[in-house]
């Protein structure tokens, strides 16, 4: 399973250079086309999205959480202050399949 990415450009980048599948955003609104794209296809396992991206279409990105088992969608911090408490990539897991890792 693969790794995407949705991130502002300028944090695309650098996840393509580790080999990531990336989709740089300029806006908010393109998110969801992407992450909807992203659901279809079976060789996703994980989506991250950028906080501040996940932040502005949050409502709609939480039902899909919700309703999609595969692929894990996840918020990360982008290049500003991290607008939360960030959670671990296990406690995670724990709390939605509750598998421990």
């Amino acid at each position: 399973m693969k790794i995407a990415v949705v991130a502002q450009p300028e944090l695309a980048r650098g996840f393509a250079l580790l080999g990531v599948e990336v989709f740089g955003v300029e806006k908010s609104d393109e998110v969801l086309a992407h992450v909807h794209t992203l659901i279809k296809r079976a060789d996703i396992g994980l989506i991250l999205i950028t906080e501040r991206l996940y932040r502005a279409q949050e409502d709609q990105l939480l039902k899909l959480r919700l309703e999609t088992k595969v692929p894990v969608i996840m918020d990360i911090p982008d290049m500003s202050k991290p607008q939360q408490k960030l959670e671990s990539v296990a406690d995670f897991v724990l709390k939605n399949t509750g598998i421990s890792i």
